[in-house]
């Protein structure tokens, strides 16, 4: 009896272990990368919503939204017989686009983040968006210059609480490989002045567009704004 009582604690003690042992592995620092990052950049018109008291017009002078769409693979890690979770992963977003300001052409780059409140890691791709406004495309757009996707380019990355890069990808764009794609951000969005017009927090998380709603369950939760 007694050496049952002896196993049966040994085997609760292994299971405790284990998942000090999966917690510690995401406290210190030591999650898998995500894996398979692939970002896709297209224009589309708002989606529409019917409603019934009030009209429902739309202004067709602007250009459509453009969607950054990104997919991923995040490692498996096991707690117990769950999954872990990994709370307050932030996906950054930047796009360097062709624009005009004050009747100059320039090169601008925008910036956003997408914080999310918690991420499993289920071994299992995952999907995420940020967008940028029509407004902002036609406030910045270069007159008689259709923006169209190919001229621009964008980088993805995404981090831990602690600033943890755990992986980074760019959209494609012709032939450019990602080191000379890193070269360009390194150029335009770094700490010296390189004469890019930095436009920050234009590019907006999926939740505070016309998109919040759709294909609601394919996405992890986005954190709530926090005071």
């Amino acid at each position: 009896m007694r050496f049952a009582v002896t196993l049966i604690m040994l085997l609760l003690f292994s299971f405790v272990a284990a998942d000090k042992l999966n917690a510690q592995s995401y406290t210190q620092g030591k999650i898998g990368p995500f894996k398979n990052i692939n970002v896709k950049l297209r224009f589309h018109a708002t989606p529409l919503y019917e409603v019934f008291n009030h009209s429902n017009s739309t202004d067709t002078n602007f250009r459509g939204w453009l969607l950054i769409e990104v997919s991923y693979l995040v490692p498996k890690i096991k707690t117990g017989n769950a999954s872990l979770w990994v709370d307050d992963i932030t996906m950054e977003v930047e796009l360097i686009m062709p624009a005009r300001f004050k009747g100059r052409k320039v090169v601008a780059i925008l910036t956003g983040k997408v914080p999310y409140w918690s991420i499993p890691m289920d071994g299992k791709k995952h999907l995420a968006m940020a967008c940028v406004p029509p407004r902002v495309i036609a406030r910045y757009a270069r007159e008689g210059n259709k923006m169209k996707e190919k001229n621009l380019l964008a980088r993805v990355s995404f981090y831990t609480k602690s600033r943890r890069l755990l992986g980074r990808a760019y959209s494609s764009s012709g032939s450019m490989s990602p080191s000379q794609a890193g070269r360009y951000f390194d150029k335009y969005g770094g700490p010296v002045s390189s004469g890019a017009l930095k436009l920050e927090g234009l590019i907006v998380p999926r939740n505070k567009t016309p998109w919040a709603f759709v294909n609601y369950d394919y996405y992890d939760m986005i954190r709530p704004d926090r005071k």
